[in-house]
């Protein structure tokens, strides 16, 4: 048993390279042609699984791609069913309230689904202080314009010349 256990031990570290230093040519080719013949069923394997993974993946691709079909075709299915009763609608609304002698608005004239979010640009942004200010020098070109306080019952006196309460 520990004869065998030894040979075992001896001929694996063969194939990984170690204790080679003492075989013949004739040993080393055996050995070399062993690695071969195993790296030979080893990439063989290894393909096989490779062209079964792929052959897997495109029945799948074939799947999805029917799959996808199948709800493009639900969704456009859908999409026309609603446009027809929107179009149902609309065409029920008008029966139902007739014309008024063209007084109705616009905004009665929307579908009642319209989404008026979006419809309008976002105002700008404005500073009514910096307007103002920039406002100024164009009403009063001629004055020395100097801002107004706040007076909430105190009473204090500006100085004119620029150096602030008295």
């Amino acid at each position: 048993m520990r004869h065998q256990i030894q040979t075992l031990q001896n001929a694996n570290r063969h194939l990984v390279g170690e204790s080679i230093g003492n075989m013949t040519a004739k040993e080393l080719k055996s050995i070399e042609n062993r690695l071969e013949k195993g790296i030979t069923r080893i990439r063989s394997k290894k393909h096989e699984l490779l062209f079964s993974e792929i052959e897997y993946m495109q029945k799948r691709e074939a799947d999805l791609q029917s799959e996808n079909m199948f709800l493009r075709a639900k969704v456009t299915a859908e999409t026309e069913r609603a446009n027809e009763q929107q179009q149902q609608a609309m065409e029920d609304e008008m029966v139902a309230a007739p014309d008024t002698g063209g007084s109705a608005t616009e905004l009665e004239a929307l579908p009642p689904t319209f989404d008026t979010r979006g419809y309008y640009p976002p105002a700008p942004q404005v500073s009514m202080l910096a307007s103002a200010a920039a406002a100024a020098p164009q009403q009063y070109p001629d004055h020395n314009h100097h801002q107004t306080a706040l007076h909430l019952g105190y009473h204090f006196k500006v100085d004119d010349s620029g150096n602030g309460l008295l």
